[in-house]
């Protein structure tokens, strides 16, 4: 059981009345975590906090970051020193005894046969938790150290390829913006702009927020291209919105469905919030 390899289990705290957009530390809580993966985290806490009352959470290479509440059984192994990171009350950091393998672990717990398990220790209906003991109580097959370093291995080189991904697309945004002029682009909300009434009409729309000018000014940029513009409308052959299936339509297993949860910039995040409806569901169109 996890209970056996486990060297220190605790779940860190949001400090009291504190404003998560300011600070130097980043806070982690479940919304940033997927399987083995923490996304861009936009929530922060003073660093007073993080050396005196979050102390313990503090992170280091070879940690495991486990969601108790939430996205209960995202587990992400710390693959480097995370000086400036802590995390929430919802989410649990593991430290093995040595002779462990922590990328292993995690990736065990990753599995379907570890998540099974986190389903049957979690409590409460409308808002699941798993506790810390309930957590401990997780089987782990631990197998030969060849074979747990070659999960290792493998894991090691997703977070390097990921890595690398990110830095292509990032180089790419910037080659694109560059093109269109828009590198270092810092649009500015205005709190005084005139518009006619006509404009109104025309657009259909009265609220202020879409008469901002940093919108006609990015459109007026683009139009001005040399290599021209069109609209997204020239682009599209066919389109349709999805099925607006119940609630109570979902289930544990069956045809996955794309959900506004699994939709991340630049990618679809499939292990987000998983749902699935039966067979028979699956082939209603719109």
């Amino acid at each position: 059981k996890l209970l056996d390899i486990v060297q220190v289990i605790t779940n860190g705290a949001t400090p009291l009345r504190h404003d998560l957009t300011k600070g130097n530390i980043k806070f982690i809580t479940p919304e940033f975590m997927s399987e083995f993966f923490i996304n861009k985290v936009n929530k922060f806490i003073l660093l007073k906090h993080h050396e005196t009352d979050l102390k313990r959470t503090q992170l280091k290479k070879g940690d495991i970051l486990y969601c108790i509440k939430g996205r209960i059984g995202s587990v992400v192994p710390v693959l480097k020193d995370l000086n400036d990171f802590n995390i929430n009350q919802d989410v649990a950091k593991i430290r093995l005894k040595d002779g462990f393998n922590p990328i292993y672990v995690a990736t065990f717990l990753n599995t379907k046969y570890g998540t099974i398990q986190s389903e049957r220790y979690q409590t409460g209906q409308i808002n699941p938790f798993l506790g810390l003991n309930n957590l401990q109580k997780i089987s782990i097959s631990i197998l030969s150290q060849p074979f747990q370093q070659s999960i290792a291995d493998l894991v090691n080189t997703s977070y390097t390829l990921r890595q690398s991904a990110d830095e292509l697309y990032k180089e790419a945004e910037e080659i694109l913006l560059e093109e269109l002029g828009l590198k270092n682009y810092q649009p500015q909300n205005k709190k005084c702009f005139v518009k006619m009434l006509s404009d109104t009409q025309e657009a259909g729309r009265i609220d202020a927020e879409y008469f901002q000018p940093k919108y006609e000014d990015v459109i007026d940029k683009i139009k001005k291209y040399k290599g021209g513009y069109a609209l997204l409308e020239n682009f599209i052959e066919n389109y349709s919105t999805g099925y607006p299936y119940k609630s109570e339509k979902y289930q544990n297993f069956g045809v996955p469905v794309i959900r506004i949860a699994n939709i991340e910039k630049n990618k679809l995040e499939l292990e987000n919030n998983p749902a699935f409806i039966s067979e028979e569901y699956s082939n209603i169109s719109k």
